[in-house]
């Protein structure tokens, strides 16, 4: 049910705001939560609160784009999430400025919002030790991958050349998310599917 943050009313040709709470199916961690799986979900797009036993949620704490309101399951873990990674750059973001210095900033803003979440994913998997699901989502890297590839691509009509301080920014953004991935990676231990 949910297509964008505007669509039409069903049956209507009336545009209405919506968010993640039209949407009418259950995610994939719903049912291994209710079989007894203890399942961590950080950053799902599109998600809402499903208060139930065995979940522990954090929604729209850093994602691109607000499709819910940052909340957690159970709520108790915003005080968690507030004492481990307070003040992540994407919590109260706007929108992208697409000039230069802005651009610079969003740089630095994404690679330390990487740090901030992969070090809210460790803490996260060591207050709920028994933990057997864990999805986080990055968006980090889409919000780089949309305003920093014109400086990588020679093809792109933004590219500004190799010397731009932005032309190694997109290769740097997956160089810090592999680095977050690899540390948590390590945390989970060599016997967990990833």
């Amino acid at each position: 049910g949910y297509l964008h943050t505007q669509q039409l009313r069903p049956g209507t040709y009336e545009v209405m705001q919506t968010d993640a709470s039209v949407v009418s199916t259950e995610p994939f961690y719903v049912p291994l939560a209710r079989a007894g799986h203890k399942v961590i979900v950080v950053d799902l797009s599109v998600d809402r609160p499903r208060p139930m036993k065995n979940l522990v949620q954090v929604i729209d704490w850093a994602t691109e784009f607000k499709l819910y309101h940052y909340s957690t399951t159970p709520r108790s873990v915003r005080n968690f999430v507030d004492r481990v990674s307070p003040d992540h750059p994407l919590t109260r973001y706007g929108a992208t400025d697409p000039s230069e210095n802005y651009l610079l900033a969003l740089n630095d803003r994404l690679q330390s919002g990487c740090t901030l979440k992969g070090r809210l994913i460790r803490a996260l998997m060591d207050e709920h030790a028994d933990w057997s699901v864990m999805f986080a989502g990055f968006c980090e890297i889409h919000k780089a991958g949309h305003f920093f590839w014109q400086y990588q691509d020679p093809c792109h009509p933004g590219f500004a050349g190799e010397a731009h301080p932005l032309a190694a920014a997109l290769d740097m953004a997956y160089a810090h998310l592999d680095a977050q991935l690899a540390q948590v990676a390590d945390k989970a231990g060599p016997d967990t599917n990833i």
